[in-house]
Parts: C-alpha cells; structure tokens; sequence
C-alpha cells in the first residue's frame, strides 16, 4: 500500500506545473542557505566545547574602579598564583598563567614576526586539553626551554621534516626546543594557538614574574562543581587583600568567567581572546527562522491551491472508503517527496555557494561530519512536511462528500488563508528591504562621517621591539628626509591603531580618570586637529611643551568649558604628583571606533612615544614604501616591517559590522526572492481559476482594462495592507539596531519610501505579468479547457 501511495505522489509531482517547480527550485535554495546558516551557527556556538572539563574551567576578570570610571581586564600579576591557590583551596595543577608576546622567531636562515606566542606554565595542556598531533601534553612543557607549536607551524618552519627537536631562535632569549606539534582542532577556541612556551623560558624568570604592578597574566583556573561555590563567594575579598593598597585611588575586583562565556562576551582591556560576533548569530537566527517560515507558507498557499482544484477527487475517496487519516497520509507523502527532492538539491546548493561566502564574508567554518548533516536534514524534512500540510489537511479533511463531489468548499475560506499568508509574506520582504536600507545607510553615514582629524595619505608604524625604541630618533630624522614625506610625529596612544591608557588627574580637589595620549607637539597640526580655545604645543618652546596639556572638548566640557575659560588651568598628574597648564584646548576626534561616544582625552607631551606618524605629501607610492621600509631595515634589521595606513585601520574598526552587513544583505536578498516566487505562484493559480470567466467577460465586450483590474486588485490590496501593517514593525527593528551605535542616522520618511517603492515595484510587476498572461489569453481556447 506504501509503495503504491509513493507511486502515486511520484507521479502527481512528475504531472507538477511549471510553479510547483518553481516552488520546488525556491525550497532548495531556502533549505540551501539554511544549511549554510546552521553550519555557521554550529561552527560558533561550539567554540571551546572540545575541552573535557570545560563546564570546570574560568579565566579570572579583574574589574578596576575609579573615581570615575571604570574597566574591565583579564590580566593579573604574576606572583598572585600561589595566594589564588591557597585563598580558593586548589591544587597547584588547578591554576595556569598565559602570557602573550611578540617575538621575532627564527630557523636556519629564516626569520619570522610572530605576534601570537604564548607563554604559559607546565600545566597549561592538563587544563585546556588541546589535541595533540604528535608529542605528549602531560610532558610538552616540562623543561624551561620547551615550545609546543601548531601543525600550520610546523609546516611554515620545517616543512616536511620531523619538527620534534628542532630548535627555534627566540630573539633575545635564547633557543627552545620543539617538544610537540599540536592537531588540526576540529572546533574553535577563544584562543588562537601558535606557539606555546614554558613560563619560565629565558628571560622571563625575573621581573615579569616576581613584579606585583605587571598585569600582564592571563589566569585560568580549574575548579571542581562542590568548590565553585566557595570559590566565587571568597573571590571578590581577593582584591582588599592583596591588591588594593591604602591611598590608590582605583580598587580592584577578582571575579570568574566560565570558559565557554568568553568566546561570545564582550571584548575587554588587554583581552588576547578571539571573540565571536553574537548580533551577527542572531541576525542569522532571525533570517533563518524567517526562510522557514516564508519557505512553508508558499509551500501552504501551493497545497491550498493544489486541493482546492481536487475537491472532486477528495469527495470520491472519501465515498469509496478513505478516512481522514488516509486523505492526510497521501497529501503528507506528496508533501514530503517534494521536501526530500529539495532537500538533497538544497544540500548541492549549499555545497555549491559555501565556499564563494566563506571567501567573500572571511567566516571560520567547521562542517559538520555526515551523520550529523544527515539526521538534521531527516529531522528538518520530517518537520516541515508536518507544518505544510497541517493546515491544509485540517482544512479539507474536514470537507463532506455531498460537497466535495458537487465541487464546493462549503463554508471554508481558502482565500482568507492564503491572502494572509501572502500578507505575511509581504510585511518580512518590506522589513527586510528597510533594515536593509537602514544598514546600508548607517555605514555610509560612518565611513563619510567627519573624524575630526586629516586621517589621508597618514602612514602608521609602530617601534614594536627594543631596537627600533632605541632608535626611533634615528628612524625618525631619516624618514623625515625622503622627498615624498611632509612631516613625522610621534605618539603612544590617542589613535585607533592601538590602545590608549587611563590615567588620573586632579583638577581644582576633584579626581578624573580620563584617557591620556602621549604626543610629539607637532602631531597636533600634523593630523590637522582643530585648535578650539588657548593654542597647540609649539616645539620651539621646549618648557611650555613639557609643562603644558592639551584637553579635546570632551575633557573640557567636563571641567565648566565654554562657560569656563580653562586656559592656564592647573591640572595635576596623580602617577607623578607633577602639575602642568592647560595650553589648549583641541576639538574633539576620534581615536576609538565611532560606534562610541568620544570620551575625554589628555594630550601630553613625554619621551614615551612610540608609535610612528608619518604624513605623506603625495600619493602612496610603492619605490616612497620601500624607501621607508628600507630606513627601518637599517635600525632594525631583524623586525620585518610593518604599517597600516590611518584610513584603513579607520575602515578596519567596523569589519565585523560591515561584514555582518554584507551577509545580512545577501540573506535578505535571497528571502525577497523567494517571497516573490510566492507571490508569482498564488497569481498564478488565482487567476487560473478565473480563467472561463475572463473568456466570457472577454466574450461579452468587457474593456481590458477593467479584466486586468479584476485579476489583481486583490493582490494590491494586499499588499498596500501589509505595507501599513510592516511600517512600525519595521521602524522598531530599525531603531532597535541603530541604538548600537553612538553617532547613527535618523530614521527618515523617506528610508520607508523607499522599501515601499522596492517592494511595490517587485510585486506589481509580478502581478502585472501574471495578469496581462492570463487577460490576453484566446477566449476560445480558455473555453475549451475542462
């Protein structure tokens, strides 16, 4: 009986109309991208699940409070270790220290900058069990001079030979020895593992691990389930006692982070962690959740409009003996032959597109193994057969034999349901064009928005290593003299192409912590910062530099300006006690991502700078890049060069979002695509149905115009009603994700002018095509059609 029933689908879906494949070919790229979309989701949400103890491991935050404001950071001294251990009752295997570096790493002939080197304590690999390729973890950092390094390592170094015991050349602290290679991990980590060294490597057994002021460890603990409880209650005491001393102004906090929290938190100070992008996992939640829903409503208003032309059929069946069980049964196999078809071509299709989005949007992306693949796509099939068919099969299993035979619906409105499932259709295709819009009009706003600062043709590079620092005075003074340079400066801090520190400062018995950059007094006019109130630093004058600041609005708003003249200002330095003179005050800039609000910033000038600004007088040309690059080879022969121009690390700031952007877009394109072939598909067979009665209207003199206008009204009216119904909808997902954003658009009529002007165009042509096919069909033939 299975077998016959399967034939019969077979054959009802090989009889299909062109639409049904239509819907078919809609489905498949739906199921596609939702494929692509659980593959990514996957990918992310199982970030650090690979670790056996992964619900037992934390990494400790540290939370710093001033007087006004307030931070947070993973990093802690080094020789909090043992007290962590004995205030918290663990082992001394429970507790490990990670310390990030860069380092200059050679072999042979071979020298490579590696910006990711780990060092960490013997126990590193019994706590965050990594899989090996080859070595063993429990004796991979026994000795003081032992390096684990990753495979990809491995093969950039020594390429097919064996990497255990080769010795790599760590610049200025001597050779370590390869004591294991590090397996391909089939999940993601927050961390991002290269090398791993043992703690106590050379050079790190004095200062850094002995100095109770050097924040600089990450710590990850491992606590068993009945002591977390005593561990997070005796934590927080941990800062009174060994960390705030009496007459600091910032106190400091110890709580815990589990591991699997960090990959998907937000980004702190001194953070070495990768972190996941959460709002794009939601964006693609919504979007996916959106395909299924649109995917099954084309899917219902099909069936509806396929057994609205079988009620004759179902009043036989249900004469000759067939239950309603029955009637459902073979509606569900149908059902389900298409959703299987479209599954597998769904699966290519995905196979097909993923690679062109993972290259195109750079995702990370682990595919899951094929049982898994597997029973998802029987789990997804079997649930979207059960939700196509059940309102269909509630509807017309309940229809009588008298009316199914005399070709009646009864007291059923098929129409109801398939124009509100079309309505629905329309409000997320108007949604989603708006978001779209808004999206695309946020980013352009930020990319084209004023930073407050002359960030063109500015080349960035940084004095990373202790021979640039010590001549960096040199490598300024050669740079200076090439013919394309205009001008160099100096800075540590107070641009985007790295961190700025938070300092104290007392002004009139009141205590602000505001962020500080240490600048050469030419960097001012160099960048083109504005001069509000007093004047910038003159470098002629060497003790109004040293003895002077700079305040940028923000700082200065919150002293009283411009009601307040400040110019003259004392303002005392609580790290030095020193005092200096407000000199100036500069306009606002920003130096962090333009997502935030610019906070107040201290302009000083010191002997701290470190990070090189060069200002270009022309155009960026390669043989000017390689005069610079060669001034640096010189100093720093060893180091390679490294820069960024200032623009581009603006743009770099907003990768992710502009990423998130991009893909959202793509989604979005792809379910208003398949929201028009629903669409196409319901015209079709409303229409259809009025075909004898166009032919005789047609007959009977009825003007064209007023048969097309019978053939859509109906539709326009839908969609000017769901139109008015996806406005405030629209407008509270718009608003919901500009509230993100520091310095955002306004929500403008004309943004909803044009998703309605997108959308109407799209389906009016739709319908217009449909209409003007069926309106000019030959009466005669329209008559013959049984």
């Amino acid at each position: 009986m299975f077998l016959l029933k399967l034939k019969f689908a077979l054959r009802s879906l090989w009889r299909a109309t062109t639409f049904t494949y239509t819907n078919l070919i809609g489905l498949a790229v739906s199921i596609g991208a939702i494929l692509c979309i659980y593959m990514y989701v996957h990918t992310e949400w199982g970030t650090d699940s690979q670790f056996q103890d992964k619900e037992n491991i934390y990494r400790i935050i540290r939370t710093v409070e001033g007087p006004t404001s307030s931070y947070q950071t993973p990093t802690l001294a080094g020789p909090f270790k043992e007290q962590l251990q004995f205030d918290l009752s663990l082992e001394q295997s429970d507790v490990v220290r990670v310390l990030q570096e860069d380092e200059l790493v050679s072999y042979e002939n071979s020298v490579f900058f590696e910006p990711n080197f780990l060092y960490a304590d013997e126990n590193f690999f019994q706590i965050l069990d990594f899989p090996f390729h080859v070595g063993n973890p429990e004796y991979a950092l026994s000795e003081l001079n032992s390096v684990v390094i990753s495979r990809q390592l491995a093969r950039k170094y020594f390429g097919e030979q064996d990497p255990l015991g080769k010795m790599l050349e760590i610049d200025g602290k001597g050779a370590l020895e390869v004591t294991a290679v590090l397996a391909t991990p089939l999940k993601k980590s927050h961390l991002s593992i290269d090398f791993v060294a043992n703690l106590g490597s050379i050079g790190y057994t004095g200062r850094i691990l002995q100095d109770r002021e050097s924040h600089v460890m990450n710590y990850y603990l491992k606590i068993p389930a009945d002591k977390i409880d005593f561990a997070t209650a005796t934590l927080p005491s941990f800062g009174d006692k060994h960390l705030n001393e009496a007459g600091n102004l910032n106190t400091s906090t110890l709580s815990l982070q589990g591991l699997q929290q960090i990959y998907f938190s937000s980004p702190v100070e001194s953070d070495m962690a990768r972190h996941g992008n959460q709002a794009l996992i939601h964006s693609l939640l919504v979007i996916a959740s959106i395909l299924s829903l649109l995917t099954i409503a084309n899917f219902v208003n099909l069936m509806i409009a396929k057994l609205t032309r079988r009620v004759r059929q179902i009043g036989v069946k249900k004469v000759l003996g067939s239950t309603k069980q029955s009637l459902v049964m073979d509606w569900a196999l149908e059902v389900y032959v298409i959703v299987f078809v479209a599954t597998i071509l769904g699966a290519i299709t995905a196979s097909i597109i993923l690679p062109t989005l993972l290259q195109t949007y750079d995702l990370n992306l682990i595919v899951p193994d094929s049982l898994q693949l597997a029973i998802a796509g029987l789990v997804f099939s079997l649930l979207l057969t059960g939700l196509i068919i059940a309102i269909p099969a509630w509807v017309f299993s309940s229809l009588s034999s008298f009316s199914a035979l005399s070709n009646k619906m009864g007291n059923i409105k098929t129409h109801l349901v398939q124009y509100s499932l079309l309505s629905f259709q329309f409000v997320i295709a108007f949604v989603l064009i708006v978001v779209t819009v808004v999206i695309n009009r946020q980013y352009q706003y930020m990319q084209a928005k004023d930073k407050g600062i002359n960030d063109e043709q500015v080349l960035v590079f940084s004095s990373n290593n202790k021979h640039s620092w010590k001549n960096r005075n040199f490598i300024k003074q050669s740079v200076q003299q090439l013919s394309g340079v205009k001008e160099v400066s100096m800075t540590y801090g107070g641009l985007p192409t790295g961190s700025t520190e938070i300092s104290s400062f007392q002004v009139d018995q009141t205590v602000y912590q505001w962020n500080t950059a240490f600048i050469q007094a030419n960097l001012i006019d160099l960048l083109n910062v504005k001069v509000l109130a007093g004047k910038g630093f003159d470098a002629d004058i060497d003790s109004e530099v040293k003895g002077s600041v700079l305040l940028n609005a923000a700082a200065a708003r919150a002293l009283g300006w411009p009601q307040k003249d400040l110019i003259g200002t004392s303002i005392i330095l609580s790290e030095d006690n020193a005092s200096k003179q407000v000199l100036g005050i500069v306009q606002d800039y920003h130096y962090e991502s333009i997502k935030k609000e610019i906070a107040p910033l201290v302009l000083q000038s010191t002997d701290w700078e470190e990070t090189f600004v060069v200002k270009l007088a022309g155009k960026a040309t390669p043989s000017l890049l390689a005069d610079i690059e060669g001034i640096w080879q010189q100093y720093v022969p060893k180091h390679p060069f490294a820069y960024q121009f200032l623009d581009e690390t603006y743009q770099g700031l907003h990768r992710d979002d502009t990423k998130q952007g991009k893909i959202i877009f793509f989604f979005t394109l792809l379910t208003i695509i398949i929201a028009s072939i629903g669409t196409l598909s319901l015209s079709s067979f409303i229409q259809q149905s009025k075909v004898k009665e166009i032919a005789i209207k047609k007959i009977l003199g009825a003007p064209m115009l007023s048969i097309f206008y019978g053939l859509s009204s109906t539709l326009l009216r839908v969609l000017v009603i769901a139109c008015l119904l996806a406005i405030p909808l629209a407008w509270l997902l718009s608003a919901e994700w500009l509230s993100a954003f520091r310095y955002r658009i306004t929500l403008s009529p004309d943004i909803f002018l044009v998703g309605i002007t997108g959308l109407v165009l799209l389906i009016l042509g739709l319908i217009i095509t449909q209409s003007w096919k069926t309106a000019t069909a030959n009466p005669v033939d329209s008559l013959k059609v049984e």
